[in-house]
C-alpha cells in the first residue's frame, strides 16, 4: 500500500481488484470512504478519511501514473456523510494556491454538480454506478460533511432512494 498525501488527509491507494466490503485486513475506525475506479466496486479502491480538495494520482509500479481526477465508478461509504464534487476544491475557482494553505472558504464557488452520499445506521452506503446517485464519474474532490451518517428517513430522500 501507497500512502498518498491529499489535500488534508491521509489516503491510502490499494491496487488490485477488492472485494465488498473493504479490502482484506482494513480496520477502519471514523469516517471513512471506499472510492473504486471500476463499477461495481472493482479495480483500483482509494480509501479516504478526510477531505480531498483535489483527487490524487498514484505512481503504478510500471512507472505509468493513475489519475483520480474523473476517475470514479463506484462508491462504498463506510462511515461518516461526504459530499462528491465535480470541480478540484470543492467546487471553487482553481488557481496556484498550495493545498496546504488554501482556505475555501475564501473562494468564488465554481458552477458544478456536487451529491451527498452517506453510510447508514445499519451498515455501509453502496454506490455500485453513478446511474441515478446524483453524481458522475467526474468527481474531482470530496469534503467530508459530518462524522455521523445520516438516518435513515434522510437517506431515503437522497437520488437513487
Amino acid at each position: 500500500m501507497a500512502g498518498v498525501l491529499g489535500g488534508a488527509g491521509l489516503v491510502l491507494v490499494l491496487g488490485g481488484l477488492l472485494s465488498p466490503p473493504a479490502p482484506a485486513g482494513a480496520e477502519v475506525v471514523g469516517p471513512a470512504l471506499l472510492l473504486y475506479s471500476e463499477e461495481n466496486f472493482g479495480g483500483r479502491c482509494l480509501l479516504v478519511t478526510s477531505t480531498l480538495l483535489d483527487m490524487p494520482k498514484e505512481e503504478l509500479e510500471d512507472g505509468t501514473v493513475f489519475y483520480w481526477n474523473d476517475s470514479v465508478k463506484s462508491v462504498r461509504v463506510l462511515g461518516g456523510t461526504w459530499r462528491l464534487c465535480e470541480h478540484g476544491r470543492l467546487n471553487t475557482a482553481l488557481d496556484d494556491d498550495e493545498l496546504s494553505r488554501l482556505d475555501v472558504s475564501t473562494k468564488a464557488r465554481s458552477v458544478g454538480w456536487a451529491a451527498l452520499v452517506s453510510a447508514g445506521e445499519e451498515g455501509p452506503g453502496d454506490y455500485p454506478t453513478a446511474a441515478g446517485w446524483g453524481w458522475a464519474p467526474d468527481i474531482s474532490s470530496v469534503e467530508l460533511v459530518s462524522e455521523e451518517v445520516l438516518p435513515e428517513w434522510a437517506r431515503k430522500a437522497l437520488p437513487g432512494n
